[in-house]
């Protein structure tokens, strides 16, 4: 009776032994996966083309219908790696979503703009400006049977701190304005700024799942 208890008691520790270390296996998939992926993407120089630089060509009306931003710009997107780590869930044999955070910090933006500040007051000029970061969420969807991905997600979730570093058309002391117009635009619900932002890098990095099998 007492080997018995033994021999349960062993099999017992094996199975949880053997399901961390399945934890953190899959966890440890997870972070291969992203930083596989983004290492691709910073090779690929074909791949980077299409989110660097970023041009926006459509106007981005302002809510408060005063101005518009266009020709806007981005540039540091390919800098994108990975904020902590990737959470990946087991969905019976064939199917894992692996679920990360990934960010990319000093990006450019230029772009032109005009603003009404009052019935007799018009700017227009050059805007330019750095933001500290840009995070986004990201959901990645794995085949396990066949090894194949699909983004399923990629949404901005902040925008990091605003930098005017050029402002024409009027003198130094409106760089202030400067800044509240940027501030609009990437607040703005009507801009499609993030929308232009999530769909490019979206489309880039599928391109490379595309390309690669993945392993969970």
């Amino acid at each position: 009776m007492h080997d018995v208890a033994l021999f349960l008691l062993a099999a017992a520790s094996l199975v949880v032994s053997g399901a961390q270390d399945t934890a953190e296996n899959v966890t440890v998939n997870g972070d291969d996966i992203i930083d596989g992926l983004l290492r691709q993407f910073r090779e690929n120089r074909d791949i980077q083309s299409k989110i660097d630089p970023l041009v926006i060509r459509q106007r981005l009306n302002l809510d408060d219908g005063k101005g518009y931003v266009e020709n806007v710009v981005v540039y540091g997107l390919p800098s994108l790696r990975r904020y902590g780590t990737v959470n990946v869930t087991l969905h019976g044999s064939h199917l894992a979503t692996a679920r990360g955070r990934l960010g990319a910090e000093n990006i450019r933006m230029s772009g032109r703009y005009q603003y009404k500040v009052n019935r007799f007051f018009r700017l227009n000029g050059d805007l330019g400006a750095t933001l500290s970061r840009i995070l986004a969420d990201i959901t990645i969807e794995v085949d396990v049977e066949f090894k194949r991905a699909t983004l399923k997600d990629f949404k901005i979730v902040d925008m990091g701190d605003l930098k005017v570093t050029k402002f024409t058309g009027a003198s130094f002391a409106f760089n202030w304005l400067g800044k509240a117009i940027l501030n609009k635009v990437l607040q703005s619900k009507n801009s499609y700024m993030s929308d232009h932002l999530e769909a490019r890098a979206a489309e880039a990095l599928n391109k490379l799942l595309q390309r690669r099998a993945i392993s969970v």
